[in-house]
């Protein structure tokens, strides 16, 4: 009995979870039958995005010339 055809490969759904954590944004990934690789909300959480940048400027010191 012959395998179907891969609807989507392990690269896509790696390149849709480097994605998810680059956002820094509670999300799932939701893998569809039909192929559809869906991102989603977390449930039950909040959408708040973590900038990394942001850690950056904290760390940074003021110099005066």
């Amino acid at each position: 009995m012959p395998r179907t055809a891969a609807k989507f490969r392990q690269a896509d759904v790696a390149r849709a979870i480097r994605a998810v954590e680059q956002t820094g944004a509670a999300m799932e990934v939701v893998l569809e039958r039909d192929g559809r690789i869906r991102l989603t909300r977390a449930t039950g959480a909040p959408m708040i995005f973590h900038d990394p940048r942001a850690e950056l400027a904290e760390d940074a010191i003021e110099i005066e010339l």
